[in-house]
C-alpha cells in the first residue's frame, strides 16, 4: 500500500489491475478505510464506475468490510455489471442477514440476462438461516437443479446446511441422497447437518461409514453427541 502511494504521489497513473488487487487485500483484512482510500484514487483517475473489475473489487471489499450502503452505491454507479459484480452484492446481503434483498437481487439479474454461477447460488443459500426462511431456501433449491448445478459439491453442502439451520428434515434428505462417497465436502455436510438436527447417533454412524469408505479429510461428530 506504501508502494502504490508514493507511486500516485510520483504521478504514476493507477491501473485498473493493481487498484483491485489491493482492493482484494482490502477485503481480506477488512480494512475499510485503505479500501475507501483506493475508492477515492479510483475516482479520481476515472477508473472506477465504468471499468468491471475495479466496480466488482469495490463492491466486494465494502460487502466484507461489513458497508452494504457503500456496497450498493458503488454498484448502482457501475455502467457495467458482470456476474461477480451481483455476486458481491449477494454475498453482502447474506452477510447482512437479509435474504429477501439477496433473493430479488437474483431475479434482477436473471432478467438483466447475466446467468447466476456456483458462486451466487452458494452466495444466495448462505443468507437463509431460520425456519422462516425456509420457502426461500427451496425456491433456490428449485434454481439449482433448473441450472444443472445438483451435483455441484460447494452446492450441495451448503444447500443441506441451510435446510438443517431451517430445521428440514425432508428437505435435508432430499439433497443428502444426492451426495457421493467420493464428494468429502458435502459429506461433512451431512454430519454437521444431522447433528444440527438432532440425529446425533445417525451423524456418528455416517461418521463411522465415511472413515470405511476412506474419507481423509472428516469433521468431527463430537457436536453430535
Amino acid at each position: 500500500m506504501e508502494t502504490f502511494a508514493g507511486m500516485v504521489r510520483a504521478g504514476v497513473h493507477p491501473t485498473a489491475p493493481a487498484l483491485s488487487s489491493l482492493l482484494v487485500a482490502c477485503a481480506r483484512m477488512e480494512d475499510a478505510g485503505a479500501g475507501a482510500v483506493l475508492h477515492s484514487v479510483a475516482v479520481k483517475y476515472g477508473v472506477c464506475g465504468g471499468n468491471a473489475i475495479v466496480g466488482t473489487a469495490l463492491a466486494d471489499m465494502y460487502a466484507k468490510c461489513h458497508d452494504m450502503p457503500a456496497t450498493q452505491q458503488v454498484f448502482q454507479e457501475m455502467e457495467e455489471k458482470n456476474v461477480a459484480t451481483y455476486t458481491a452484492l449477494i454475498g453482502g446481503f447474506a452477510s447482512a442477514r437479509r435474504p429477501r434483498d439477496a433473493m430479488v437481487l437474483v431475479k434482477e439479474m436473471e432478467q438483466s440476462e447475466v446467468a447466476p454461477n456456483m458462486m451466487t447460488y452458494s452466495s444466495l443459500l448462505s443468507s437463509f438461516a431460520n425456519p422462516g426462511d425456509l420457502d426461500h431456501v427451496r425456491q433456490a433449491h428449485c434454481a439449482v437443479l433448473k441450472k444443472g448445478l445438483k451435483h455441484n459439491a460447494y452446492v450441495l453442502s451448503t444447500l443441506m446446511t441451510m435446510y438443517s439451520r431451517c430445521g428440514s428434515l425432508e428437505g435435508f434428505r432430499k439433497v443428502q441422497m444426492a451426495v457421493s462417497w467420493q464428494d468429502q465436502v458435502s459429506l461433512n455436510s451431512v454430519i454437521s447437518g444431522l447433528s444440527s438436527l438432532g440425529l446425533g447417533n445417525e451423524a456418528f454412524e455416517q461418521f463411522l461409514e465415511m472413515r470405511r469408505h476412506g474419507a481423509t479429510q472428516m469433521c468431527s461428530p463430537l457436536p453430535a453427541c
